[in-house]
């Protein structure tokens, strides 16, 4: 049986859906970026919703990631930055 050592970088995705918090509608075309800092300074990764409203960031390693919608669709305001640790 494997173990896992805590000091070991375990990568995995992250992945949500972005909808219209009215009609619950998915919403295409919206661009998310990962930094690794929290002036936003330094990109990691940055990627699209799909027709399905899902945006995926893959492998990302075990840390802290600062998220920031940087493209917003026609017709639609842009959200908050928001922490998350994986």
């Amino acid at each position: 049986m494997p173990t896992i050592n805590d000091n070991e970088d375990i990568a995995g995705d992250y992945e949500f859906e972005k909808k219209d918090s009215v009609t619950g509608n998915p919403i295409e075309g919206a661009e998310f970026t990962l930094y690794e800092d929290s002036s936003l300074s330094c990109p990691i990764k940055t990627v699209q919703s799909d027709e399905n409203g899902k945006v995926k960031f893959e492998n990302l390693k075990t840390g802290e990631y600062y998220m920031k919608e940087t493209k917003v669709p026609s017709g639609y305001k842009s959200s908050t930055v928001k922490t998350y640790r994986l």
